[in-house]
């Protein structure tokens, strides 16, 4: 496990026979294979400050905190990517949480640090106990892909069969 450019390096390398990497449709040297669709959405505390529950349009995420993933994920470089689709100025500031996994994030999330981006996958557990909640943000679509990734001559044994 590891970010996006790591774990492509690795099976580039050799050093694994394949990987699940998220928001790419092209990746020098390897041959990629759609998986599994999935969508990122804002998220809120159901607890957390006003400030917060303000959030209406991407342009309001302007004035809050978010909560971003380290540079080298992809799940940052697609959540920094429909930001500029949305024509939100956003970058991650000095006092954004910059964290390394989806966990963290919601870590911080339920500590009312800020807004974070997850997989809807990701959250069905916290949405179900009212622990989170979903931003609706009409002017904002985060849709991805999950892609299997693999050296160009193929995999066997394990990863085959996992494949």
């Amino acid at each position: 496990m590891g970010n996006r450019a790591g774990v492509l390096a690795w099976v580039t390398e050799g050093r694994i026979p394949l990987a699940l990497v998220e928001g790419l449709t092209r990746a020098p040297g390897l041959s990629l294979h759609p998986y599994l669709r999935d969508e990122l959405v804002a998220v809120r505390a159901a607890r957390g400050p006003a400030a917060l529950a303000s959030v209406r349009t991407a342009v309001d995420l302007a004035a809050v905190p978010l909560i971003w993933r380290e540079p080298g994920s992809g799940t940052r470089v697609v959540v920094e990517r429909a930001l500029r689709r949305a024509r939100v100025v956003r970058s991650p500031r000095d006092t954004d949480p910059v964290v390394g996994d989806t966990e963290a994030i919601k870590a911080c999330v339920l500590q009312g640090l800020g807004i974070g981006f997850l997989s809807r996958w990701s959250i069905q557990r916290e949405l179900g106990r009212g622990d989170l909640v979903v931003i609706s943000l009409p002017d904002l679509s985060i849709r991805r892909v999950f892609s299997w990734a693999q050296a160009g001559g193929g995999v066997s044994g394990s990863a085959a069969a996992l494949l």
